[in-house]
């Protein structure tokens, strides 16, 4: 319960301040200066020209990585009835690159603006990235949880033979203290 609390007490406080700030009169300038396309106007401002440059260029590394996957790893990758691991969420992520794309590049003005739609999906990639890290953190986890496996059945065997020559030693000994004794 007092976890619970927490939560809602940070949560309070987060939303509190982002409040305020949203009613501040900065906030509201830089609102309106980035608006700063005025009516009349046909064309987009420039940052929003070099953004969507950008968004495009992205885009295009996106779609040339679907190439090359294809290429070195061929269609069954995508293939959701197929063996190839997460092939589901490979197609999902490759039809929203590739709408994306066209989307893009064949439509303009306010068109374009229900293309900017697609950024949620976009999100997705980010998504899939984490998800990718995670996968790769628990594979090299269990490549070295079986390295340590590996190690720690040597160092019983080592160990095995160690108390086996110490044994021996302690056995040379005795024969070697008692035959000079005699």
């Amino acid at each position: 319960m007092q976890y619970w609390n927490s939560c809602k007490s940070t949560y309070t406080k987060v939303r509190d301040a982002t409040a305020s700030a949203l009613r501040t009169n900065i906030f509201h300038i830089c609102v309106i200066l980035l608006r700063c396309d005025a009516h009349g106007h046909n064309e987009d401002p420039k940052w929003i020209s070099i953004l969507a440059d950008v968004s495009l260029g992205i885009t295009v590394t996106f779609v040339a990585e679907i190439l090359l996957t294809l290429w070195a790893l061929g269609f069954r990758h995508f293939n959701p009835f197929g063996t190839a691991p997460f092939a589901a969420l490979h197609l999902f992520d490759a039809a929203i690159v590739l709408t994306t794309f066209i989307f893009e590049v064949v439509l303009r003005g306010g068109a374009r603006e229900l293309a900017g739609l697609l950024i949620v999906l976009r999100l997705w990639r980010l998504v899939k990235l984490a998800g990718g890290v995670a996968v790769l953190s628990g594979d090299l986890n269990e490549v070295r949880a079986e390295e340590l496996q590996a190690n720690k059945q040597e160092l019983e065997k080592t160990k095995g033979e160690l108390d086996e020559c110490k044994k021996e030693i302690t056995t040379l000994r005795q024969r070697l203290g008692t035959t000079t004794m005699v």
